[in-house]
Order: structure tokens, then C-alpha cells, then sequence
């Protein structure tokens, strides 16, 4: 976080969450805060204050993310579908997402693309950090 000058990050808790408790605890140039993933397939994000947390449903992220490439709101470098041999534009533009009717509402929920999505992710929590960054009217350039 020194390194890049990063404002803030969002984290997933799991696989570790002791360890990334303890990680979030220690000092860092910027915020960290820890992502609480529901699949409610409603709810949007919620940032209790002092917490360090953020909770949102899974779906709701990936949607939202999603729509800001769909968009053409995010920028990528010319040579983003090289990165790790294409991996990353696999991850990041074939979204896939099923529709779950079990409940009577009407609801999506995403399905892995492989046995990682770590760049889907990334992206997700970078979007969602930029999106409350905006909310609070904190907008910096660097």
C-alpha cells in the first residue's frame, strides 16, 4: 500500500479470516476494510462506521462491477488481454450469471468462470471502494 500510494482496499475475509483480521490491524498507508459477502441476492452495500467492514451481497458487487465495464466506465490499458495470458479479460468480461427462481422472487446469482476469479474480485472490491469513495464525496486524481 506504501509502495503504490493506495487510499484503501477491501479485503475478503475468507479463506483466513484470523490472519486477515490480524493484517488489517496492523498500520497501512491507507484504509483497509474487510468485505462481508452475503447472497441474499439483494443487499446492497452497508458500511457500519468503525467497523472496518463492508457488508454487501455478492451479486448485487458483481452487477454493479460488472455494469461499469459493460459501461465503458472502467479503463484498461491497450494491452490489458495480455495480462497473465488472457486470464485477466476471461475473468473480467464473460460474466455468468444464473437466475434463481427457488424463492418466488426473481433473483441472480454469478457462477464461478474458473477454479479462481481472484481479477473478477479485485475489480469488484476496487469498484466498491471507488463507489463509497464517491458516496462520501472524497474524489482524488493522482
Amino acid at each position: 500500500m506504501d509502495q503504490y500510494n493506495v487510499l484503501g482496499c477491501i479485503i475478503s475475509a475468507q479463506p483466513e479470516p484470523h490472519l486477515v483480521q490480524r493484517w488489517r490491524k496492523e498500520p497501512h498507508h491507507g484504509h483497509v476494510y474487510i468485505a462481508d459477502l452475503l447472497n441474499d441476492g439483494a443487499s446492497k452495500p452497508d458500511w457500519p462506521k468503525w467497523t472496518g467492514t463492508v457488508t454487501v451481497d455478492r451479486t448485487f458487487l458483481l452487477n454493479s462491477a460488472y455494469d461499469e465495464i459493460r459501461e465503458g466506465r472502467w479503463w484498461l490499458p491497450k494491452d490489458a488481454s495480455t495480462i497473465d495470458n488472457g486470464e485477466f479479460y476471461a475473468q473480467v468480461k464473460a460474466p455468468s450469471r444464473v437466475r434463481d427462481l427457488t424463492s418466488g422472487d426473481l433473483k441472480y446469482r454469478w457462477t464461478e468462470t474458473g477454479a479462481l476469479d481472484f481479477y473478477r474480485y479485485a475489480h469488484a472490491f476496487d469498484h466498491l471502494y471507488g463507489a463509497f469513495r464517491r458516496r462520501i464525496g472524497v474524489v482524488e486524481y493522482i
